[in-house]
């Protein structure tokens, strides 16, 4: 059986190649995102208070300190629902506390949270901040959520189809697979250094062994928040059923298939027997 190869979408490989005494890479993506040059004066510990389960198999990627008193939270996000967006807006607020009870002054400080999206969210980048909903205006530039949509900075990079643009190379790096950075790393220094570490920590089989656990609790975490939605979907139609609601009404609202709507009246008809 041929041996998985890990790449910077999975957590623990971004953290062991992120997370060294050399920040030029993080420096690089970072200012990239925030489309201004940015210098790293302290990469901060990354454990935050566990409050719930999910967020045991969700630790907080990478926090760091800028020169210009920036404090930057950098997430990976496999996935992005609005469980994924909550889980975020969490770990946001709990850094928010962090820095308070330190005696830091939130006012002295901007706090960014990155969200490096591996999958499509429709845009290039959103750029968030607290607003009036109201009257309109921005309440505070100093709290700012940015999403990173991965898939379409690579999607520009081979578009532009020219092997020696190096425009968002590091962007491209993080979802690119074993092949694509093999041809990226022609091309920049850089990233053939990462290829490099890449390959090590893939030969080390002490590490392979531990993101294959992790990789396995989040699919069993996450077939089991797919299996309580299911659950809670089917509650819904069968209470629906039970108030002898229009089947097509049922359809719209549950988003369930007139076939599965049919076994689920028959499951009630069988109970009811």
């Amino acid at each position: 059986m041929r041996k998985k190869f890990y790449t910077l979408n999975n957590d623990r490989m971004f953290k062991t190649i992120m997370l060294n005494d050399n920040n030029e890479l993080l420096e690089k993506i970072i200012s990239d995102i925030l489309e201004e040059k940015i210098t790293i004066k302290i990469v901060k510990p990354t454990e935050l208070p566990i409050l719930n389960m999910g967020m045991k198999l969700n630790v907080l990627d990478v926090v760091v300190e800028t020169e210009n008193h920036e404090t930057i939270n950098v997430e990976v996000n496999p996935c992005f629902d609005e469980i994924i967006k909550k889980r975020n807006i969490i770990y946001l607020a709990t850094l928010c506390s962090q820095i308070a009870k330190k005696g830091k002054l939130l006012e002295d400080n901007k706090i960014i949270q990155i969200n490096l999206n591996y999958n499509d969210i429709g845009h290039l980048k959103e750029d968030y901040m607290l607003i009036d909903r109201i009257n309109g205006g921005v309440y505070s530039e100093d709290i700012r959520i940015i999403n990173v949509n991965l898939v379409e900075y690579k999607r520009m990079w081979y578009d532009k189809n020219i092997q020696g643009d190096l425009e968002h190379i590091y962007l491209v790096m993080l979802s690119a697979s074993k092949e694509e950075i093999e041809k990226l790393s022609k091309q920049d220094k850089l990233v053939r250094e990462v290829e490099e570490k890449m390959f090590v920590i893939n030969d080390d089989d002490s590490i392979t062994r531990l993101v294959s656990y992790e990789e396995e609790a989040k699919m069993i975490q996450e077939a089991r928040e797919r299996y309580a939605r299911n659950e809670g979907i089917n509650l819904v139609a069968k209470n629906m059923l039970k108030e002898h609601i229009p089947m097509e009404t049922i359809v719209k609202t549950t988003n369930l298939s007139k076939e599965e709507i049919i076994k689920l009246q028959n499951n009630i008809s069988k109970s009811t027997i």
